[in-house]
């Protein structure tokens, strides 16, 4: 047992400073706002050191196969706890409710739901995947709606809530048929040779169906079609930081679970039964089905594509614009998985990493101007460039990034999308994604027009005049690695051979 804890470290401290701040808040009920938020920040110190000691010590089973503790995993932890800081860090920092900054609540969520993260990147288990979903909704759900004093933070949560409850139920649903393919087993393993055995049987229906169901939970936590209503609605009554989170921190989550579940139920899809000729027909109903299931993908992909793109053209919010943009993205993330190959999925590994450093830094530029404007609606921002230079000119960077153009590390990401997509033989959706990434420069560049080729108004004045040198500093690098990251090998090396070791089995 004690060899077992030692393996789950960095989920312990999670859970260690969970109940520590916990304890904090009844010891100390009178601290000052700040001090928790810092202990927070210092436990996802703590949790990333122990997942870069877990990234080089090599895949181990924990108890009895529920988790899988390899370098996959660990890379999506890390980008989770990244996100989880982030978010801390500007709540730290929010202007809309001053009275609740640093509150218990809200840090005790983002650690929750990180814990939850974990174990969702982490199991080759079913239920330990649905209660990992489940434990991260819940968490997102009640961020989505912690300040309840406010109107439309009150009904974007219960938007969130009644979307989460239904794609949960279908997924729960789409669990149990596959937990009869099993053979009456959750383990992902033992799933795969049961939908192996339905395929060689030409019982493809059989699979189809528990499969979609099973990706209805991932459609709804990536915000993709038909599952996207509530992503706008929240994003915009939601603060700055818990926005961020639900862009960055929710994708990441669902797409390395989607991912790793891909890779062990469609092993053979992915990678064939090598030096077996008696298997021959496995492989070749396997490639079958994969391509049936990659056109449904591929559908799916290229729809939300255009709704996320076209919607943005008309928003004047500017996160009500992230989360239009985000839900664009997640299509791209999408239409890479469509190629059921293993190439396809370390593509979309490889965007969705990159996607995450310049959606946060674009989230906070966000944050840090409409500190200043006293608003989050474009038309308030006129002119505002010039007055604040370094949050104006780090926005640009990042939506330079995000729609795909030299020297960021967008371009390097949409590049190895666009590769993929040709050589796995979908030229349709890759130049979908070209002319929708042409798309969204435009409602892009709409914002930078507004703030450097409008002239201010007269009477600006300023919300607050205090400098924010911590934000300042976190814009610098964000915005440094999203330029260092145009190197893409130092990402998309290492999710490739991860990704490569989870087909592989």
């Amino acid at each position: 047992m004690s060899e077992q804890l030692v393996l789950i470290l960095p989920e312990l401290a999670l859970t260690g400073g969970l109940c520590l701040l916990l304890l904090v808040d009844l010891v100390f009920p009178r601290r000052r706002s700040w001090e928790t938020g810092i202990f927070a920040l210092g436990v996802l110190g703590v949790v990333a050191y122990l997942l870069l000691q877990r990234y080089h010590a090599g895949p181990h089973d924990a108890f009895g196969g529920l988790l899988r503790l390899d370098r996959f995993a660990a890379i999506f932890q890390l980008a989770i706890t990244g996100a989880a800081g982030f978010a801390l860090f500007l709540n730290l920092q929010q202007f809309r409710f001053p009275q609740d900054r640093g509150r218990i609540e809200t840090q005790f969520l983002f650690l929750c739901a990180t814990l939850g993260g974990f174990v969702l990147v982490g199991t080759q288990h079913l239920m330990m995947l649905y209660l990992g979903l489940e434990m991260l909704g819940l968490c997102s759900y009640a961020l989505a709606d912690v300040h309840k004093r406010d109107r439309a933070g009150a009904e974007a949560g219960m938007k969130y809530v009644v979307y989460g409850a239904l794609s949960s139920g279908v997924m729960l649903y789409g669990i149990s048929l596959l937990f009869g393919l099993g053979g009456a087993s959750f383990a992902m393993p033992d799933v795969a040779l049961g939908i192996n055995q339905a395929l060689l049987e030409g019982e493809g229906v059989r699979v189809l169906l528990p499969t979609l169901l099973l990706l209805a939970g991932f459609l709804f936590k990536l915000a993709l079609v038909p599952f996207h209503w509530w992503a706008p609605d929240v994003y915009q009554g939601t603060t700055t930081a818990i926005a961020g989170y639900l862009a960055v921190g929710s994708k990441l989550v669902a797409l390395g679970a989607l991912l790793r579940c891909f890779a062990i139920l469609f092993a053979t899809t992915l990678h064939g039964i090598e030096g077996d000729p008696a298997l021959l027909a496995v492989t070749t109903a396997a490639s079958e089905f994969g391509a049936s299931f990659g056109m449904v993908l591929a559908v799916l992909a290229a729809v939300s594509m255009l709704w996320g793109n076209l919607a943005a053209l008309g928003q004047t919010h500017l996160r009500r614009l992230l989360a239009y943009s985000s839900i664009g993205h997640a299509g791209y993330l999408l239409a890479a998985v469509s190629l059921m190959s293993a190439d396809g999925l370390a593509a979309a590994g490889t965007y969705a990493l990159v996607y995450a450093v310049a959606s946060l830094g674009a989230f906070a530029a966000v944050f840090g101007i409409a500190m200043r404007a006293g608003s989050e609606d474009l038309r308030d921002w006129t002119g505002l460039g010039w007055k604040y230079p370094l949050a104006s000119g780090a926005l640009v960077l990042f939506f330079a990034s995000l729609t795909g153009l030299p020297p960021t590390a967008g371009f390097a990401g949409k590049w190895r999308l666009l590769a993929s997509l040709w050589a796995g033989g979908q030229p349709l959706l890759a130049l979908l994604l070209a002319l929708l990434s042409v798309v969204s420069l435009f409602y892009y560049f709409r914002v930078i027009k507004q703030l450097y080729l409008e002239r201010p108004a007269e009477d600006f004045r300023p919300a607050i005049e205090r400098p924010l040198p911590w934000l300042a500093a976190f814009l610098l690098v964000v915005g440094a690695a999203t330029l260092a990251l145009l190197n893409l090998g130092w990402v998309d090396t290492p999710i490739a051979a991860a990704t490569a070791d989870l087909i592989r089995g």
